[in-house]
């Protein structure tokens, strides 16, 4: 089992210094990887104090931040500019994102990015990608009209990523971009750089199977509920979809994402002594998962950064 961590790069604990002390510290306990999220503007409608509270219910799979208000979304540092701060606080551990929303961006633009990160990490970095949820951010952007496209392009998307980090010369012809023999230099040193695919829905973990190195799935939120004795049946059906798509089942890993709260008050799955925790963990790695990313609490540093600690000395360091 590997583990990570999602690093503040949001809300009141956003800061320079507290992302790259939480990142080199997660290396210096042997954390693998560490992650950031994304979101690029918070519309907030004229008198409408929450923008978040006005989810609709299919919209449920929206972060804890939107029950909080959008305070809780105030200095959200850029995840690709974030990474490369880290990059240069750090040395060995793996740097993420948990996830860029890939219609965002043009895709020679951040195919281009992630493989400079990668040459000038020494192969560090990961590309965790989501399509995207949120009409009113799309719209800001301008990007409205690709809402109703958002799966397909981010489906594209990765294929145009794959074919310029891997084809000697690219080309490619899409249903929204086309190009041919181009030179696209340097590429990453990882063959292949890491995709890790998020999403708890069935179009997301097909995605996976299809065109992602990893499924990750939120764990124990609201549409996901991933239990762990839940795992094998998803592990079963991420395997047949591998299949379909002409793929070797075991080339797609499976990395969670969950909240974990160490107390001893109550008793949940993550939530509990730091003993039950890592039993937890153990019990999730005996049904396949290969990596859990850990959502700290966020009500204040000192609380953060105890958890850090604990489950880094006493989970991370004692797998067995």
């Amino acid at each position: 089992m590997k583990y990570g961590i999602v690093l503040f790069n949001k809300g009141p604990l956003a800061t320079r210094e507290n992302l790259s002390t939480m990142a080199q510290r997660a290396e210096a306990l042997g954390f693998d990887h560490v992650v950031v999220t994304e979101h690029l503007v918070v519309p907030k409608r004229e008198g409408e104090r929450d923008q978040y509270r006005t989810v609709k219910p299919s919209q449920q799979s929206v972060r804890q931040e939107q029950r909080k208000g959008w305070e809780a979304l105030r200095n959200y540092f850029e995840p690709l500019a974030t990474l490369m701060y880290l990059a240069g606080c750090t040395r060995r551990i793996r740097l993420g994102t948990s996830v860029m929303i890939v219609p965002y961006r043009n895709p020679l633009v951040t195919a281009k990015v992630f493989s400079t990160m990668d040459e000038l990490t020494g192969g560090r970095i990961f590309c965790g990608v989501g399509s995207g949820w949120w009409r009113d951010e799309f719209d800001a952007l301008g990007l409205g009209g690709e809402f109703g496209s958002r799966g397909s392009r981010t489906d594209e998307y990765l294929r145009i990523y794959r074919t310029l980090w891997t084809q000697p010369t690219a080309s490619f012809a899409g249903r929204f971009h086309q190009f041919t023999d181009l030179e696209f230099s340097p590429k990453p040193v990882q063959t292949p750089l890491p995709i890790w695919v998020g999403g708890n829905s069935e179009r997301a973990m097909r995605r996976a199977a299809e065109l992602g190195d990893v499924w990750h799935p939120l764990a124990l939120k609201q549409p996901g509920q991933l239990a762990p004795d839940l795992i094998p049946e998803k592990r079963r059906a991420l395997a047949a979809l591998a299949r379909a798509a002409g793929r070797a089942p075991a080339a797609i890993g499976l990395a969670l994402r969950c909240n974990v709260r160490i107390t001893a008050r109550e008793r949940d799955h993550m939530v509990g002594t730091v003993e039950q925790i890592a039993e937890d963990a153990r019990l999730y790695a005996s049904h396949g998962v290969d990596s859990l990313t850990f959502d700290l609490p966020g009500v204040s540093w000192q609380e953060a950064m105890e958890h850090l600690e604990l489950i880094g000395e006493r989970v991370v360091a004692n797998p067995s």
